[in-house]
This record gives C-alpha cells, structure tokens and sequence, in this order.
C-alpha cells in the first residue's frame, strides 16, 4: 500500500513536469516565437517555464540576427556581381567594341571584384575572431602614427590636419594585428567621413585601470537615433555615401567585437554641433 501510494503521489507531482517537457519538446527551430503560456504549477516549475521563454527570446533574437546578417552579406556580395554582369552585357551589345569600352569593361569588373575581396577578408575576420592569443606588448602612440601614416593618401587629397596627444607611456598586452585592425577601421572612418580641410585628433590618456583612446572628427556626425544601430554589421548611417566610399558596413562591427575580446569598451560621444567621437577603452 505504502509503494502504491508513493507511486500516485509521485506521479501527481511530477505531472506539470511532464507537461511542460511536452510543450518544450513541440516546439522547433521553425516556431521559436511559441511561448510556455497560462502554466501554473508552483513557483519552482513556473520560474523553470520562465526561464525557457527567455531562452526562447535570446534564441529567437539570434537566429533572426543571423538571418539578417546571411541575407545582408547576400546582398552585399550580390551588387558588385551585377555591376559586373551589366558591364559585361554593354560590351555584348557591340559587334565591334572599341579599346575603349574594353577597358572600361575591364575597369568595373576589377573595381567590383576588389570589392567582393574585401567584404570576403571582413566576414572571415568576422568568422575568426574567436581564435587568436593576447601575446603582444602593444605601443598604442605607435600603432596610431602606424595608422595614420597608411592613411596619408586620403589624409593629404581631403587636406585634413591629424594630431596624437599622448598622456599613455606604457606597453600593452594584446592581439596586435587585430587591435590594429579595429583601430584602424576607427580612424579610417573619421578620415573617410569628414570634410574637406577638417581635423582629427586622437587622445591617449590613462585612467584608473584602462587606457582611454579618444578619436575625434569634424565630419558629418552621427544622429542619436543612428548611434543606437551604429555598431550593427552592413549598417550604414549614409548609403549613399557609404557607396561612393565603398563601405559595406562591416568595419564598426569588427572593431566592436575586437574591443570586447581585448576587454574593453567602445562607444560614441558628443562632439558638439559637427563631428563624431569614438572613445575605446582598454583595460591595463
């Protein structure tokens, strides 16, 4: 009597277990938007429904993200491929075409193709950010004249004044080749972005635990609707102009990432009534 009474008891009371492992086990990858609803049975089991709606949530949200950033990069790849075809199309069209029209032909299809080359490099640095070491003793005041010295091209034809104000004298421990690459996507958007005869002026300075790299523009600024969606990959504040400039929206979303891994943090501050300010901290 005793077994058989154990037996019901138990049975009753795991009951809502086994229905709320049925309602888990209904739901796949397809309807991720299905939620544990109206479950009552006791706090402990409803905190453990709880905690699956918001496992839902955050699984919903990143397969939606990765929808999105499939279809983007899609997109992405799919534009200059056109470009290409409708250049090759033109040159069809001709019985006789002229050196001319194969150059120009030839022209598109090598502006296209390097363009395809560097959205492939920016997704695979996107892909393998999860595999590399922190080895490095990085000098941050010379990785940006580093920096600045690659961009001098575009710095000398938009004749734009630079400055490094450097209150930072000590080595840092980092992945170099990535910080590099994060910090230059930064400058290279205050370079790409600003006026003709403007300014940008990078600060070092130490604070309590963390190193503060301060690069300020006099460009054409950032909303603060746009700041909010600045750091999404193939997010652009200008299309357009990100167009002309060959963006594909990938740069500050790489930077972010590589900022985060290093352990710190990257964010966008006021410069006034013109301008952007992107501030990175690292830790020392």
């Amino acid at each position: 009597m005793g077994g058989f009474f154990t037996y019901f008891a138990l049975g009753y009371a795991l009951r809502p277990v086994h229905e709320l492992s049925e309602k888990i086990n209904s739901i796949s990858e397809h309807d991720l938007y299905v939620r544990i609803d109206n479950f009552q049975a006791g706090d402990e089991i409803n905190r453990l429904a709880d905690s699956f709606n918001m496992l839902l949530s955050r699984l919903e949200k990143a397969f939606h993200m990765q929808k999105s950033f499939a279809s983007a990069a899609a997109h992405e790849l799919k534009t200059p491929l056109a470009a290409i075809k409708t250049s090759l199309d033109v040159l069809g069209l001709e019985e006789n075409p002229s050196s001319e029209e194969y150059a120009w032909t030839v022209q598109v299809a090598e502006k296209q193709t390097e363009r395809m080359i560097k959205l492939v490099n920016d997704l695979f640095t996107m892909s393998m950010q999860h595999d590399y070491s922190f080895e490095d003793n990085v000098d941050l005041n010379l990785m940006l004249q580093d920096i600045l010295w690659d961009l001098q091209p575009q710095i000398e034809e938009k004749q734009l004044t630079t400055s490094i104000t450097d209150k930072f004298q000590r080595l840092l421990p980092a992945n170099a080749a990535m910080l590099y690459r994060a910090l230059a996507n930064l400058v290279e958007n205050a370079v790409k972005y600003n006026v003709k005869g403007g300014s940008v002026e990078i600060c070092l300075a130490a604070e309590e635990r963390h190193v503060s790299v301060r690069i300020a523009d006099s460009g054409i600024g950032i909303s603060q609707q746009q700041r909010e969606r600045i750091f999404e990959p193939f997010y652009r504040v200008d299309t357009s102009r990100s167009r002309k400039t060959g963006g594909a929206g990938l740069g500050l979303a790489i930077a972010k990432d590589t900022i985060e891994r290093h352990g710190g943090q990257i964010g966008i501050e006021s410069n006034g009534n013109q301008g952007t300010v992107f501030v990175v901290r690292l830790p020392i």
